[in-house]
């Protein structure tokens, strides 16, 4: 026997009676007059043709068919918020490039988390009426691709057309997008947003993008003060020996007056500093890979920050953006 399933309803065929069916004949036959319009059979996930005998399809003896329905509703296409879609791409650019560039980390993990996409349906009920709105929201790339302006206005067309056809995807990126921008630098930084170039359809605005402050031993103890909620002593166990000998030529931290020793006196100790480097890169060789990526290259800065934090990154990450902060 097969069996069809019609919600909790079961009815059974024998297969040689299904065999001289079509989907439409056994809609017909179980579901109610003014509901056949809106119903599918289903048969391993494929929706079958109506008209289409059921011979055709190699049903064998104890599989399982279901009639689905659609809620009846035809959807409504909207306009593109072509303003929406602009910010959208602003803000995936922000979250990406900024100094403070591991917050598409944060974003990336709110798509990946169990409850991510009934929270976005609480919040957007229309996400429950189209489910290729939620196949895109679950898919980091795809979502992305969904705001990232394209440079000729044919395809550009083409994607507003596919959001007017999917009304409530756009406002829940939206919402997704400002939520870790503001999650991550603050409403100043967001405010800052505005100021940036979008890409491929704004071509004639021209970026400003300002090249980051120089990081110093001062401002390292500085954030070192403001993320442990005080002070820092001047020089801490390990970091002894490498945080006197670099910042000694920096404009920032000028040396004590009393001191009469001549320039020419620190270089003998070079070597003790040079070894101290040699290690602490061979130490933390794969946080400085992780820092690079996040765009610090400052190799000094990264280490003695490292150093300080005994290798864990995110502690590092924030005090590097504290001292880039307290340098601006």
């Amino acid at each position: 026997m097969v069996k069809i399933y019609f919600g909790r309803e079961l009815s059974t065929y024998t297969l040689e009676e299904l065999n001289t069916l079509t989907p439409r004949d056994v809609i017909s036959k179980i579901v109610p007059k003014d509901q056949e319009d809106r119903s599918v059979l289903s048969y391993t996930g494929r929706f079958l043709k109506p008209d289409e005998p059921l011979s055709t399809h190699n049903i064998r003896e104890n599989d399982i068919l279901r009639i689905l329905q659609n809620d009846g509703e035809t959807p409504v296409n909207k306009p593109c918020d072509n303003g929406m879609l602009r910010e959208c791409d602003r803000l995936f650019d922000y979250v990406q490039k900024e100094e403070s560039g591991y917050m598409h980390l944060r974003l990336i993990a709110d798509v990946t988390t169990t409850d991510y996409l009934k929270n976005l349906m609480e919040k957007f009920p229309e996400l429950r009426q189209d489910p290729i709105a939620c196949h895109i929201l679950n898919d980091y790339y795809l979502l992305k691709a969904m705001v990232t302006l394209p440079s000729d206005e044919e395809a550009l067309e083409k994607l507003r057309q596919f959001h007017a056809q999917h009304p409530a995807l756009l406002p829940a990126i939206n919402w997704l997008l400002k939520k870790n921008a503001q999650k991550g630098r603050g409403s100043s930084q967001v405010g800052r947003l505005h100021a940036r170039t979008p890409r491929g359809v704004h071509q004639d605005e021209s970026p400003s993008p300002a090249e980051p402050p120089q990081i110093t031993q001062e401002m390292l103890r500085q954030a070192m003060a403001l993320a442990f909620g005080g002070a820092i002593p001047g020089g801490s166990g390990r970091s002894g020996t490498s945080t006197t000998s670099h910042p000694a030529s920096s404009v920032h931290t000028p040396p004590p007056a009393p001191i009469p020793v001549p320039p020419a006196t620190p270089e003998p100790s070079a070597p003790g500093p040079s070894d101290h480097i040699l290690q602490l890169r061979s130490r933390f060789a794969s946080q400085l890979t992780q820092l690079n990526e996040f765009g610090f290259t400052d190799e000094a800065a990264n280490l003695s920050v490292l150093e300080s934090a005994d290798g864990n990154v995110e502690v590092a990450l924030d005090l590097l953006i504290a001292m880039r902060e307290e340098g601006m």
